[in-house]
């Protein structure tokens, strides 16, 4: 008996695909499914137990299972036998990328009997959607020069935020109190508590606006509510520069970061002096 052997590279892993029986045969026919229809190994040998000889599943999910060298390949949740396909498409391995669906043409290899009942093996016979390894690597350099750039434009314009926030509380240290960026956290909460004193300035970091900037309130926590309070601006540039930064739309209100300020009796408004971003 002659067994066919390919050989692939994944990662630093080699793998063999041995061949399938040589009494298989591919069917003609494949019956195609659609993607929640055959979703466990149970859906397939229903299918399989009344005579469906081939099936096109669309939009397959693939999972690969690695074990020393030994590589592993389930379809909607059950193993595959891809031997046959594996000789024939060596890196179709390498060439699946994860999270992405693909059209999958299946058969099986049928054992037992009547009495004893039947098992079927499933045989990956061919797929569609494969990308070529080197798309797959242009795209993985595309998207990592780019990740790159977005990092460094992140870095500037938060160096650029931190300098002048500290330029700014520089500024007016020689008339406030100040509450810099190391206190950020408890700012945002004293605001909320309606408890920033006169003549002390306050670092909020993330801070919105609603009512055309009439009210503001600080962002505590991922998931926080923030309790909006009436401000004020130090002037008409500083409100030009804070609403139409903290732009409101259909998904929510834009946060910024700003240096504001206790209120003067009477009503202890809080008065934003500066937008940082």
């Amino acid at each position: 008996m002659i067994y066919l052997v390919c050989t692939a590279i994944l990662g630093f892993t080699f793998f063999s695909c041995a061949s399938t029986p040589s009494s298989y045969s591919k069917p003609t026919e494949y019956k195609e499914f659609s993607e929640n229809e055959v979703l466990s190994k149970d859906d397939f040998q229903r299918k399989a137990d009344n005579g469906i000889s081939g099936m096109k599943l669309l939009e397959a999910r693939f999972r690969i299972e690695k074990n020393d060298n030994d590589i592993k390949l389930k379809v909607n949740g059950f193993y595959v036998n891809y031997s046959d396909f594996c000789n024939v498409n060596p890196d179709f391995i390498a060439q699946i990328e994860d999270g992405k669906k693909y059209t999958v043409y299946l058969s099986y290899i049928k054992e037992g009997s009547f009495l004893d009942g039947y098992t079927y093996t499933p045989i990956l016979d061919n797929m569609e959607g494969l990308r070529s390894i080197e798309e797959i690597n242009k795209e993985n350099q595309f998207m990592e020069e780019d990740r790159l750039a977005k990092e460094r434009e992140v870095k500037e314009l938060t160096a650029k935020k931190e300098k002048k926030m500290k330029s700014k509380l520089a500024e007016l240290s020689q008339n406030y109190v100040i509450h810099g960026a190391d206190e950020a956290e408890n700012n945002a909460i004293l605001f909320n508590n309606g408890a920033l004193e006169s003549g002390h300035a306050y670092y909020i970091e993330s801070f919105l606006i609603k009512a055309g900037g009439e009210l503001g309130g600080a962002v505590t926590g991922l998931f926080s509510i923030p309790e909006y309070r009436y401000i004020k601006y130090v002037n008409q540039n500083v409100r030009g520069e804070v609403t139409s930064t903290s732009s409101e739309s259909i998904l929510g209100t834009t946060p910024v970061s700003v240096i504001i300020a206790g209120g003067k009796t009477p009503g202890y408004v809080p008065i934003i002096l500066s937008l940082i971003n």
